[in-house]
């Protein structure tokens, strides 16, 4: 059996990841998810959007994807490595083409010694330009997103707005006559 192995963020699953995802799986018969930790996605790139476990839920949901576990090492990604070659008669490790060589192996802190001896290979797929997580970001950064209220005014002070919130009398809430 031919298992391909991902190592990755997935911050804000895009058409990008699912791109990549799909790409990655038709090199194999199994396609393993190693999810990168939300601390060391803060050490590694920004505080993350979506937890752990939501991101892992948005991914094991996708029919390419057939088992996704905590990359354990985080920046020393052999011990997840080891776990996703576990029973596999072959294992590949898949990149986009935007990273590539030493300076991929160098991040996952392995060698082509260490990946030989394991008969480990890596293949890179390529690159979806024009999508990513920082690029989404940004475009909900240049949109207005105030939240309006049922009642057609703007509420300050609060997120998350429903039906059964008394948001006149809440003193964490104050609402603004605005048009629309």
């Amino acid at each position: 059996m031919k298992r391909v192995l991902v190592l990755g963020s997935f911050d804000l699953t895009h058409a990008g990841h699912v791109r990549f995802l799909s790409k990655a799986a038709a090199l194999g018969d199994e396609l393993y998810v190693a999810l990168n930790s939300d601390d060391f996605i803060r050490r590694y790139k920004r505080e993350p959007i979506l937890t752990w476990k939501e991101r892992a839920e948005m991914l094991a949901a996708l029919k390419v994807v057939d088992y996704v576990f905590p990359n354990f090492g985080s920046e020393d990604s052999k011990q997840a490595i080891i776990h996703a070659n576990k029973g596999a008669d072959e294992l590949i490790i898949v990149h986009g083409d935007d990273w590539t060589g030493d300076s991929y192996m160098e991040q996952l802190q392995v060698t082509a010694e260490w990946l030989d001896q394991r008969m480990i290979t890596i293949a890179y797929v390529p690159y979806s330009a024009g999508i990513s997580t920082t690029e989404i970001l940004q475009r909900i950064a240049d949109k207005d997103m105030t939240p309006f209220c049922r009642c057609g005014m703007i509420c300050v002070g609060q997120s998350v707005l429903d039906d059964r919130t008394e948001h006149k009398i809440d003193a964490r809430r104050r609402c603004k006559k605005v048009s629309r």
